[in-house]
C-alpha cells in the first residue's frame, strides 16, 4: 500500500502514512478491517487533535480500563497504544478476532477481557462507554406504523408485507423519527427490500424476530447464517430485538431460561461474527417481573436493554383487572434500576389506549395523561433510557386480539399532546451513528 492520504476535518487535516498502513495491516487476515485515526508521532499528540475526533483518546484510555467487563473497544485502544509508540501519522486497519464461544472455538485475544466487537463503528474512534447506536444524550425516536390506518402510503415488501412509509406519520407528528421497527417470523427470510428503503432514508431499523414455533427451532443452521449474512449485507444499522417478553407465558419461547440463554447467545454469536451492523437487545416484557433476572444472557452477550410496556384502562380487556391508575413510567422501574447501569435501556414498545374495546368508548384524556407523565419523567428521572419506539397500531381491526386503539393519530387532541412532546432537542430524530463500515 504506497502513497499518503489526507484527511480533512473542520478546516484541519492530517497526512497519513502509506508506509505505516502497510506495515501494520501485514499479517492482517479478517476480511472486515475498520478504520481508527491515531497520532503521529506519539499517544500523547493524539490527545492535542480534538478538531479531528468525537473524542480524545485520552478519555478513552483510562475509562477502558475502568469499564465494565463488556466493554468492547479495549482491544483496539490496546492495539492503537502498541502501534503508535513512536510512529508517524497513520491510519490504521484493525482486524479483531471474531467473539469466542464453546460453540466457535474461536481463542480470545490475550489479555482481552469481555467479548471483542467485530467492527469500530466509525472511521473515528467513538467513546467507549457506550453501546452500538447509544447517543451521546437524548433519546432516540421510533415507532411502529404498519396497523395504523390514519397513515396512506404504503410499501408492498418482498414477503408479501404491506408496509407503511414514514413520511406521512413524520409529517403529522411534526418531527422525523430515527427508527421504524417491524416483527419477523423466525425462518422467514428478512425483507431486505424493505430494509434497504428505511436505510435509504436514514433511519435504523429495528428488527422483532419471534421464534414462533418455539426455541427448538433456533439453530446454528443455514437459516440463521444466511439472516445475518444478509443483515451484515443491507449496510443498515439494525437493532435486533430477538424473542422478546420471554418473561410471559403468552409466547412460545417463554418457560425454559436455560434454553432460551443458550438460545440467544447462539444467535448474538452468530450476529457479532457475521454482521458487525446488528446491535443486540434483550427486551422482556414490564410484567410479571419476578422471572425477568432468569432470562438474562449476561452483559457480554447483550448490547442494549429493552421494555415492552403498555397503558391500558384493564389488563386482557377484563373488568377485574383495573390498570388505571398504574403510573405510565412507573413500568420502567424493575428493569432500569436492574440493568441501567450496565446498558442503555430501550422502550421497544410502548402504546396507550385512547379507545377501549370494553368500555366501548373514547378516552382521549387517560391517554393524554399517561403519555405526558412518561415523556416528561423520561427526561426527568430516566436518563438512560436512550431510545424509544412508540405503537401506533389500531388493535381494534384484528380479529385475534381487538381491545385497544394505541394510534397517535386517530384523535387530535392525543396527537397534538405527542407533537408537543417530542419537540425538544433532547428527543432525537435522526441516527448519530454513520453508516457501518462493511
Amino acid at each position: 500500500m504506497g502513497g499518503n492520504l489526507r484527511l480533512s476535518l473542520g478546516g484541519s487535516s492530517l497526512i497519513l502514512s502509506g508506509a505505516l498502513l502497510s506495515h501494520w495491516t501485514r499479517g492482517m487476515k479478517s476480511n472486515t478491517p475498520y478504520v481508527a485515526v491515531v497520532s503521529t508521532l506519539t499517544i500523547s499528540m493524539v490527545l492535542a487533535i480534538s478538531a479531528l475526533a468525537t473524542a480524545t483518546i485520552q478519555t478513552y484510555i483510562p475509562s477502558v480500563r475502568k469499564a465494565q467487563p463488556d466493554t468492547h473497544q479495549l482491544l483496539v485502544l490496546n492495539q492503537l497504544q502498541e502501534a503508535t509508540n513512536g510512529s508517524t501519522d497513520s491510519v490504521i486497519r484493525i482486524t479483531p478476532s471474531a467473539p469466542a464461544s464453546p460453540a466457535s472455538g474461536n481463542p480470545r485475544p490475550a489479555g482481552f477481557v469481555g467479548t471483542p466487537v467485530t467492527n469500530i463503528p466509525s472511521p473515528l474512534l467513538r467513546n467507549p462507554r457506550l453501546a452500538k447506536y447509544e447517543p451521546e444524550s437524548g433519546c432516540y425516536l421510533g415507532a411502529f406504523i404498519d396497523l395504523d390506518p390514519n397513515q396512506g402510503k404504503t410499501f408492498l415488501c418482498q414477503n408479501g408485507h404491506t408496509r407503511k412509509l414514514p413520511d406521512e406519520f413524520e409529517k403529522k407528528t411534526g418531527k422525523e423519527h430515527a427508527m421504524y421497527f417491524f416483527y419477523l417470523g423466525y425462518g422467514r427470510p428478512l425483507p431486505m427490500d424493505w430494509v434497504l428503503r428505511l436505510h435509504e432514508l436514514d433511519k435504523y431499523v429495528h428488527v422483532a424476530l419471534e421464534p414462533n414455533d418455539g426455541l427448538d427451532k433456533v439453530k446454528d443452521d443455514q437459516y440463521l447464517r444466511d439472516l445475518a449474512d444478509e443483515m451484515h449485507k443491507s449496510g443498515a444499522r439494525i437493532f435486533l430485538r430477538f424473542a422478546s417478553e420471554m418473561n410471559g407465558n403468552w409466547v412460545a419461547w417463554n418457560g425454559n431460561p436455560r434454553q432460551y440463554i443458550e438460545k440467544w447467545r447462539l444467535v448474538t454469536r452468530v450476529m457479532r461474527e457475521r454482521a458487525p451492523n446488528v446491535a443486540m437487545v434483550w427486551c422482556p416484557y414490564t410484567f410479571p417481573r419476578g422471572n425477568i433476572d432468569s432470562y438474562y444472557p449476561g452483559d457480554e452477550w447483550v448490547d442494549w436493554v429493552g421494555v415492552n410496556m403498555y397503558s391500558v384502562t384493564y389488563f386482557n380487556q377484563n373488568k377485574r383487572t383495573p390498570a388505571k391508575d398504574i403510573v405510565a413510567s412507573s413500568m420502567l422501574d424493575a428493569v432500569y434500576q436492574r440493568y441501567s447501569a450496565r446498558k442503555p435501556i430501550f422502550i421497544c414498545e410502548y402504546g396507550v389506549t385512547s379507545y377501549s374495546a370494553l368500555e366501548d368508548k373514547e378516552i382521549p384524556d387517560f391517554a393524554i395523561e399517561k403519555l405526558s407523565e412518561l415523556f416528561r419523567s423520561i427526561r426527568t428521572k430516566y436518563p438512560r433510557v436512550k431510545a424509544i419506539n412508540y405503537f401506533s397500531a389500531n388493535a381494534l381491526l384484528l380479529t385475534h386480539r381487538r381491545n385497544n386503539d394505541y394510534t397517535l393519530t386517530g384523535n387530535q387532541r392525543v396527537l397534538q399532546t405527542y407533537r408537543d412532546l417530542i419537540q425538544d432537542d433532547f428527543w432525537i430524530g435522526s441516527p448519530t451513528w454513520p453508516t457501518i463500515l462493511k
